[in-house]
């Protein structure tokens, strides 16, 4: 039979194997935000639709390493006593071996540094779709002729009516 230290050393290991998946999932979404923003301004709509793919097929398996991160911390949690809530990796470093309670401050340290630069990244990525859809809006303004100031002309009935050949395109039949 299983002391209550090596079950919480055998938690303990199996969780260092999800955060290190973890750690694996944020820096590929690193690479696909870039890849993403590349796609975007190369216009390069085929290369764009395979990587938002590729992010779907991959969002099942972050799926099942969360579940399972979660499972973990509800049997750590028991097996020390604790409310799953108020469980992190601070207060399970505290509660462990020294050894084992480097690993999960590396993986810590390690989560939270890659979570500020997915942070950042994704952050770059808005900043470039808010520029690319003023952009679109404004060229859907110049082509169409919408938002213009000054340059109605106006029927005899009073009804304003838009300069023939000021539109790069008319929409009127």
């Amino acid at each position: 039979m299983k002391t209550l230290t090596d079950q919480v050393t055998e938690k303990v290991d199996q969780l260092l194997v999800v955060l290190d998946r973890d750690a694996a999932h944020i820096k590929q979404c690193l690479t696909d935000l870039n890849k993403l923003r590349a796609c975007l301004v190369k216009r390069d709509s085929e290369a764009l639709t395979g990587l938002l793919e590729a992010i779907r097929l991959r969002a099942d398996d972050y799926g099942s390493n969360e579940l399972r991160r979660q499972a973990i911390r509800r049997e750590l949690a028991s097996l020390l006593g604790v409310a799953p809530e108020q469980l992190n990796l601070s207060v399970l470093a505290s509660r462990v071996g020294a050894d084992a309670a480097v690993a999960l401050q590396q993986r810590r340290q390690r989560l939270v540094e890659l979570t500020g630069l997915l942070r950042k990244e994704y952050q770059n990525t808005a900043l470039l779709l808010r520029h690319f859809e003023k952009l679109n809006r404004s060229l859907l303004d110049v082509i169409f002729g919408r938002g213009r100031r000054g340059s109605l002309v106006y029927d005899s009935t009073g009804r304003a009516k838009p300069q023939a050949g000021e539109n790069l395109m008319n929409l009127h039949i």
